[in-house]
C-alpha cells in the first residue's frame, strides 16, 4: 500500500515522471506482475494521471486478483458490491471478499461480516457474521470492532453481553486514524431505539460508549466517563452526544 500511495503522490506532484513510470508499470503489468496490474487499477479507479475509468480499473484489478494479490481481490469485492465498472453482483461481491479474508484481509473480513448480518449474496447467517468481524476486528479493523460490539450489545448471534460490547465499543472509539473511516454505524435516539447512521465509526462507538457509562449498561455507572465519550463524539459533529452533552450538564 505504501509504494502505491508513493506512485499516486508522484502522479501529482511530477506529471512527466509519472509518464515514465505509467509507461513501465503498463508494461510489467501487460507482463503479468500481479503488483503492477494492481497498481494500474488503483490508478485508473483514482483517475490520478489518467482519465478515471472504473471499467478499465475493473480490468486490472480482476487480473491481479486471478493470481491471489489479496488487495486486488477485496477491491474487486467491493467494485462488485457498489456496481463500479461491472454489473453489481452480492454473489461476486462475495466471492472475491471471502478469497481475500482467507488470505487475512481485514476489510474483506470485515465486508464479509456485514454481508452475512444483511444476507447480501448470501443466506443471512448471524454465527457467521461474528465470526468475520471478529476476525477483522482482532486485527484493528474499527468498523468490524464497533459491529462486533453491537452484536454482542443486542445479543444478535450471540448471548447479549454488554460488558463485551463495551470492550469493542472501547477498541472501536480509541481508534485514531489519519483519514475518516466511514461506515454504517448504530446509535441510541433520545427515544431508546437504534437508528443507523452514516459518518466515522470511532465516532459512533464514542457516543455508544457515553451512553453505556450514563446508564450503567456492561459497565459501572460513571457520569464523569459518559460525559467524557459523549463530548468527544460531539466535538466531531454527533448530534445525538451533543444533545445527550446537554442533559448531562443541565
Amino acid at each position: 500500500m505504501k509504494k502505491i500511495l508513493a506512485i499516486l503522490l508522484v502522479l501529482i506532484i511530477a506529471t512527466p515522471i509519472f509518464a515514465v513510470d505509467f509507461q513501465t508499470t503498463l508494461q510489467a503489468a501487460k507482463e503479468g506482475y500481479a503488483e503492477a496490474q494492481f497498481t494500474l487499477g488503483e490508478t485508473y479507479y483514482s483517475g490520478q494521471g489518467v482519465t478515471q475509468d472504473y471499467t478499465e480499473a475493473y480490468k486490472w484489478y480482476r487480473k491481479a486478483a486471478e493470481q491471489g494479490h489479496k488487495q486486488a481481490q477485496a477491491t474487486l469485492g467491493v467494485l462488485y458490491y457498489e456496481g463500479k465498472g461491472v454489473t453489481q453482483d452480492y454473489a461476486e461481491s462475495i466471492k472475491w471478499l471471502l478469497l481475500a479474508a482467507e488470505q487475512g484481509h481485514a476489510y474483506a473480513q470485515a465486508s464479509l461480516g456485514y454481508m452475512y448480518q444483511n444476507g447480501q449474496g448470501v443466506a443471512q447467517d448471524h454465527a457467521e457474521a461474528i465470526k468475520w468481524y471478529r476476525l477483522a476486528a482482532e486485527q484493528g479493523n474499527a468498523e468490524a470492532q464497533f459491529n462486533l460490539g453491537y452484536m454482542y450489545y443486542s445479543g444478535i448471534g450471540v448471548t447479549k453481553d454488554h460488558a463485551e460490547a463495551v470492550k469493542w465499543f472501547h477498541k472501536a472509539a480509541e481508534q485514531d486514524h489519519a483519514y475518516a473511516q466511514d461506515g454504517l454505524g448504530l446509535m441510541y435516539n433520545t427515544n431508546n431505539q437504534f437508528r443507523l447512521v452514516v459518518g466515522k465509526v470511532e465516532v459512533a462507538a464514542q457516543s455508544m460508549l457515553g451512553y453505556m457509562y450514563q446508564y450503567g449498561e456492561g459497565v459501572t455507572k460513571d457520569i464523569t466517563q459518559a460525559a467524557h465519550w459523549y463530548r468527544i463524539a460531539a466535538e466531531q459533529g454527533d448530534e445525538f452526544a451533543q444533545e445527550m452533552l446537554k442533559e448531562l450538564e443541565y
